[in-house]
């Protein structure tokens, strides 16, 4: 019998650097930046880190919020997208192109955290989301 895997949402409320205060200026928002954390396995893509990774982390207390999704059942369909998009670069263009710019530009082949976590949710359209989007959606 398969046991029930343990599937959330982190979210960085933390200081953290000048992008992070940009992001949470623009979007008016106290999240700066999403992670999707399956079994203990933190996903995103991260700027500082180049793109696309999974790794562990020991969460900084105070610095994240976290959501419960165990009850979705995602995560064979998340860790599906995640293979795919594993090494991919960090997308600035789509950031900047879908996030700032009414245009809606993304690359196709480069990811920005809440995008690739949109994606590994399944929502259609993943460029169009922030974290606080994605806050906004699952608190």
């Amino acid at each position: 019998m398969k046991t029930k895997s343990k599937v959330k949402l982190a979210f960085y409320i933390g200081k953290g650097g000048f992008f992070n205060r940009l992001i949470r200026f623009w979007t008016r928002s106290k999240v700066s930046h999403v992670e999707l954390v399956i079994n203990g396995v933190w996903y995103s893509s991260s700027h500082n880190e180049g793109g696309v990774r999974s790794r562990k982390i020991t969460p900084k207390k105070g610095h994240w919020v976290f959501v419960d999704l165990s009850n979705l059942g995602l995560e064979d369909y998340a860790l599906s997208i995640f293979e795919k998009a594993n090494g991919k670069r960090y997308d600035w263009l789509g950031i900047v192109g879908s996030q700032v710019s009414p245009f809606r530009i993304h690359s196709g082949n480069r990811y920005f955290c809440s995008e690739l976590v949109a994606e590994m949710l399944g929502l259609a359209k993943p460029h169009k989301y922030s974290p606080k989007d994605l806050y906004t959606l699952y608190k």
